[in-house]
């Protein structure tokens, strides 16, 4: 219901995560850095849900998304000048860096954009917004 509620562009952003977010699923067999991404999807869903029961659908959901997401992102930006990927597959070796490269920069600048959205409202919450 919280999330019927929300305005049109909030719910086509929060689409929008939740097919770029999962995308980390193709390189967590291969790379630190994407099971890093899916570490912190997966805590932050728990703790969504968790803060949702236990306070209501409100603000404070962000906090979820702060708590798990930041080390993520933090994780991509100090990482992203020696991104690369070149498994090798079937005895071949496979220049993926560009790919790759591609995945870390939509996951970074849609984690950060949703952390930019989460921080105010979180701040909105605890100044009585909710």
């Amino acid at each position: 219901m919280y999330v019927a509620a929300l305005p049109a562009w909030v719910r086509a952003w929060m689409t929008w995560m939740g097919v770029a977010l999962p995308t980390c699923l193709l390189f967590a067999p291969f790379r630190s850095e994407a099971r890093w991404v899916l570490a912190a999807l997966l805590a932050s869903q728990v703790a969504t849900q968790t803060i949702g029961v236990a306070f209501g659908w409100n603000r404070l959901w962000g906090l979820a998304h702060l708590v798990f997401w930041t080390p993520a992102v933090i994780l991509l930006w100090r990482r992203w000048p020696r991104l690369v990927f070149t498994p090798r597959v079937a005895g071949r070796t496979l220049r993926l860096t560009p790919l790759y490269r591609l995945w870390a920069g939509v996951t970074l600048g849609t984690m950060a954009v949703s952390l930019a959205f989460d921080f105010v409202d979180v701040v909105r919450y605890f100044a009585g917004d909710p």
